[in-house]
């Protein structure tokens, strides 16, 4: 039994109508691979599109300013330095805008919560 060309590479339209043509069929699959393979080793391996990569210009500036009501260090009952600690009490520290920020090259890093280990 001989394959039907124009049946195996046919394809389907908006109008939905069946194109039943060999070299049209095969135009229309050779152009679909090609943009498929272009895609996948050209833009995403070749030229590395999933990590693709802006410049930024501009700068940054940041303002830290203290709570308004900042609770005194030894009226926290979690900190060594009260008097009404409880439990595994640690020591308090506030930190102020030139502990908290640090900068790198085009970069600021503002930091939230801080994790102090000690090694012994």
């Amino acid at each position: 039994m001989p394959i039907d060309l124009d049946s195996w590479c046919s394809y389907s339209t908006e109008k939905q109508i069946v194109v039943r043509h060999r070299w049209a069929g095969i135009l229309y699959y050779s152009c679909c691979l090609f943009v498929l393979i272009y895609v996948v080793a050209v833009q995403i391996i070749a030229n590395q599109g999933f990590t693709a990569f802006q410049a930024l210009s501009g700068t940054v500036k940041g303002s830290f300013l203290p709570p308004a009501s900042l609770s005194p260090v030894d009226s926290l009952h979690y900190c060594n330095q009260s008097a009404k600690r409880r439990g595994a009490a640690q020591p308090c520290v506030s930190w102020d805008a030139s502990l908290t920020t640090q900068t790198y090259s085009n970069a600021l890093l503002v930091g939230t919560r801080v994790t102090r280990r000690l090694q012994r």
